[in-house]
């Protein structure tokens, strides 16, 4: 064999080790593909592999939908001394106006590589609410009408509250942001959580959202929970939160806030805009200190019980054994620390954690779970003690100790007849030969006739495998700086793709049989290619804001184009809210106006 092929075939088998011990898998789907604007979508993430441990998820570029994290949960599989994972990383989206959106590709970082999840596409729809509750509602509302004037800041306003003033270190505390309007909103609000001192926080989800009767008035109300958790004993503050609101502006019709259906109205009239932000009032609390603690107290704090288990009850000697110890309750389990396990018959080689969290009615639980490497050090029949494990009882106010059931383990000679002593000298375990290590795994060597076989395809085909192996290393590098340069920057490539991008949606809107709909998907593509050009979100601006921004970002943009591009608007509106009915030539026209202003709007741009 030349040395060409042998440096090849080494490379060969290095790659196949590293993808047979490194691959990761990456998937991302959610509960449905359409919603109404008054829903939520619940979108999972999974990450599987040898290296899936502790992965970090980038979903900051998911503009269309408020993000809240709704937990994780991980699961650790040992088998033949291969570690392998998943974990789980659950969302609640919820939407900020109507029409067709893409979740986009979501990034996967392990660590060593960066993976990507595939496009969803999603479709918001106008709010759904079904005949009871608007039946509910008249009646409520009708026999309280009020007839004086409201204030701006009685027809919409945020609160947030706790559900308790003080609590222990590690107990659960609920907070409450809730956003009230009588006034026709443009989109979903939009919240920016507040900060926290000495308190360490976990979403709530999903949103609630829905209808209030408040002193005889009717209120659409959005409502955030998050669960928080005190770090010490003292005083511990929740900052203002902020909620940014779309409402019509005071010029415009105003709808009734006691119209039984006045909830329908208020995501019809996303295009003329006014933004309102409101913020609550500071919260303070009280953390009091956790009564003297036992010697054993692990700082857990909660309701648990606690079980264990082994993967195999029979084993040889100087073989591996999975011993999994679950806690599990109500409590913030993601503080809680291995118990201690010591044992003279076995040897611990290491200890793996993960956690799946639990959300339901608002309560933070879940499963902890330890995976403990053991290996016993004699033979006979041996016994795994029962483990402890000791917590303060949120419940009860009390410190609690619990424990696991004893688990008889049945060890045999080891497969080589030898007897391993654990608590000989490092001199005297030196007689033992590296091919026999004190946890036998197995692992399946390449034959001999399998590489003799491979070498020989290599020396015949040496030429073409070079040349096949250069242009592969030479497209992934092309690839991977073209990936590299559209992370770094997404705004430049978003940039870039404007206009094709534009062109692709409008060509799929063709396809679109319900006119209304077809409006909504032009009216979308244009203001979407404009973020692009712009590099920010001017959906919820007005027109007249719009050629602000426009002007800001080139102060010699056509006056002429931007005029053209008022009229479209103002068609693609009056068609969509004032005819009940539309041919297919006024869609058509719509079209092909839209394309020819957003060809001159690339060209000055592009000036």
């Amino acid at each position: 064999m030349n040395s060409t092929g042998k440096i090849f075939l080494l490379i060969f088998l290095y790659f196949i080790d590293l993808n047979l011990n490194s691959q990761i898998t990456v998937s991302a789907w959610v509960d449905k593909k359409s919603v109404p604007i008054n829903e939520s979508i619940a979108l999972t993430v999974s990450i599987s592999g040898a290296s899936a441990l502790n992965p970090k998820i980038d979903i900051g570029n998911i503009n269309d939908f408020n993000i809240y994290s709704s937990g994780r949960s991980s699961n650790i599989s040992i088998v033949n001394g291969q570690i392998t994972s998943t974990v789980e990383f659950s969302y609640t989206l919820t939407p900020k106006r109507t029409g067709k959106f893409i979740i986009p590709k979501i990034g996967v970082f392990t660590g060593n590589e960066k993976y990507f999840t595939k496009e969803i596409e999603v479709e918001v729809t106008p709010p759904s609410f079904n005949n009871q509750s608007r039946g509910q509602i008249k009646q409520q509302t009708q026999p309280g009408r009020k007839t004086h004037t409201m204030t701006r800041d009685e027809m919409i306003f945020v609160k947030a509250f706790t559900d308790k003033k003080s609590a222990h270190p590690g107990e659960q505390i609920n907070l409450t942001i809730k956003f009230y309007t009588a006034i026709p909103i443009a989109s979903n609000p939009q919240y920016n959580p507040p900060n926290y001192s000495n308190l360490i926080s976990e979403e709530l989800p999903p949103p609630r959202t829905g209808t209030e009767v408040i002193n005889g008035v009717q209120y659409y109300y959005a409502e955030v929970k998050t669960a928080l958790f005190a770090i010490m004993p003292g005083k511990a503050t929740i900052s203002p939160a902020t909620i940014i609101a779309y409402i019509q502006p005071k010029d415009d019709d105003f709808i009734d806030p006691f119209d039984p259906n006045f909830i329908q109205k208020f995501f019809s009239r996303a295009t003329n805009a006014e933004e309102v932000k409101l913020q609550t009032k500071p919260i303070e609390l009280s953390i009091n200190p956790l009564p003297p603690p036992p010697p054993d107290f692990s700082n857990a704090v909660g309701n648990f019980f606690i079980t264990a288990k082994t993967d195999q009850t029979s084993v040889n000697l100087g073989d591996a054994i999975n011993l999994i110890v679950e806690i599990t309750g109500k409590g913030n389990v993601k503080s809680i620390n291995s118990p201690e396990f010591k044992s003279e018959n076995f040897k611990v080689y290491d200890v793996l954690s993960s956690e799946t969290i639990s959300k339901t009615n608002d309560v933070i639980g879940g499963t902890k779970k330890f995976t403990y490497i053991i290996s016993p050090t004699k033979e006979g029949d041996i016994k795994i003690e029962a483990i402890k494990f000791t917590f303060f009882n949120i419940d009860t106010k009390k410190y609690e100790t619990i424990y696991t059931n004893p688990i008889n383990i049945k060890v045999n000679k080891s497969k080589d007849g030898k007897t391993y002593d654990f608590d000989k000298t490092p001199q005297q375990l030196s007689e033992i030969s590296k091919k026999q290590s004190d946890i036998n795994y197995i692992y399946e060597k390449i034959s001999p006739d399998f590489i003799f076989r491979l070498e020989s395809l290599i020396d015949r085909y040496s030429t073409i495998i070079n040349i096949t192996a250069i242009l592969v290393l030479l497209i992934n590098y092309i690839i991977t700086k073209r990936q590299e340069s559209i992370e770094s920057n997404p705004s430049d490539y978003a940039y870039k793709k404007a206009l094709s991008n534009f062109k692709e949606r409008i060509k799929k809107t063709k396809a679109q049989t319900d006119p209304k709909k077809k409006l909504t998907e032009i009216y979308d593509s244009i203001y979407d290619y404009i973020s692009a050009k712009l590099k920010k979100n001017i959906t919820h601006l007005t027109f007249s804001k719009l050629e602000i921004e426009i002007k800001n970002c080139k102060s010699d943009f056509s006056t002429e184009i931007l005029s053209k591009l008022k009229d479209l608007i103002e068609r693609i509106e009056f068609l969509n809210y004032a005819s009940a009915n539309l041919n297919n030539d006024e869609i058509e026209n719509i079209i092909k106006d839209s394309i020819n202003i957003i060809e001159l709007m690339e060209k000055e741009f592009l000036k």
